[in-house]
């Protein structure tokens, strides 16, 4: 990487023994070396994962990377792109009885053509509505936690959305191939995590326990641009592309910090930080209007939920 001065570490996080914490997409990249940190500080920790086999990967890298075998890592299958196997998990794991003190939204796509999937496009579905709803099914665990928070995983490429209005059904819908389209896309679906985020927060107010915001992790070497399905794939401008990012780029053990200060740094609670976005390392910045803006935050949260509704109710699974 060309730069990089943390203003919180590893070390920074306190004991988290009798903690519980569920983290999205932990097979790699940020929810990995989120889940490592966690996992190494006493807390037990939960991946989620598309299938059995990448959650025993990831679960056995997890205890080797931590150096303790005993440590409490376990898997739950989901697929972000199926909001029924997203009400699978939250089912799966409520029916353990657990307490739930940390949900670290922090899966993600990017880098291939905007298709749909059940009527939604990939990037609002997977980066979006899946964690959306699972929010929503952990909730009233995470009220019955209390003091507990939710982080969503966004990115400042949110500020790429420029107009002052968005037409939110035009971009569940839209379907490309175009280099620019996608990185828009992925753009818009950012801008979602931080307007669901900012929005939650207010629903929820300053005496509910739970404390909602959003990290940016910065530019990193994950594999959500590194993906096969990208058009641009084998091409000698994808090449270059990803050879520059990778120089400017933070390792994903880098990149985790400023998640990993908003899941458990004691100010978080102190300050009862609610509606706030963090970029690295671990301090809050500014948000533009659009991003606050309450009413696009309503209409986003409403559009989000006839989508959620209506994908479940077609697939015969209770909301």
């Amino acid at each position: 990487m060309l730069w990089f001065t943390p203003a919180f570490s590893v070390a920074d996080i306190p004991d988290l023994a009798g903690k519980v914490v569920i983290v999205t997409g932990g097979s790699s990249g940020l929810g990995l070396a989120s889940a490592v940190a966690l996992a190494a500080k006493g807390a037990h920790v939960i991946v989620s994962c598309r299938n059995e086999d990448k959650g025993n990967a990831a679960v056995a890298d997890i205890k080797a990377k931590v150096g303790v075998p005993a440590a409490t890592v376990e898997f739950g299958v989901m697929e972000q792109s199926d909001l029924a196997s997203v009400r699978r998990f939250a089912d799966w794991f409520l029916a353990k009885g657990l307490r739930l003190d940390v949900l670290m939204l922090n899966a993600g796509v990017g880098g291939m053509a905007l298709e749909l999937v059940d009527g939604v496009e990939t990037y609002m579905l997977v980066n979006h509505l899946s964690h959306m709803l699972l929010a929503q099914l952990l909730l009233p665990k995470l009220k019955e936690s209390a003091p507990s928070r939710i982080v969503f995983v966004s990115s400042t490429m949110y500020l790429n959305i420029i107009e002052s209005t968005v037409d939110w059904q035009k971009v569940f819908g839209r379907q490309s191939r175009a280099t620019m389209d996608m990185y828009f896309q992925y753009s818009y679906s950012k801008l979602a995590n931080l307007q669901t985020s900012n929005y939650l927060a207010h629903l929820l107010g300053s005496d509910s326990g739970v404390l909602v915001n959003t990290a940016h992790p910065g530019l990193t070497t994950t594999n959500v641009w590194h993906n096969k399905a990208n058009p641009l794939s084998g091409t000698w401008l994808y090449y270059f592309f990803m050879q520059a990012v990778n120089m400017a780029s933070a390792t994903s053990d880098q990149a985790a910090l400023t998640q990993l200060y908003v899941a458990t740094h004691p100010d978080i609670e102190k300050n009862k930080a609610a509606g706030r976005f963090y970029v690295p390392t671990a301090a809050e910045s500014g948000q533009t209007q659009l991003a606050q803006d309450r009413e696009s935050q309503k209409l986003l949260w409403e559009v989000s939920e006839e989508h959620i509704r209506r994908i479940l109710a077609e697939k015969g699974v209770p909301l």
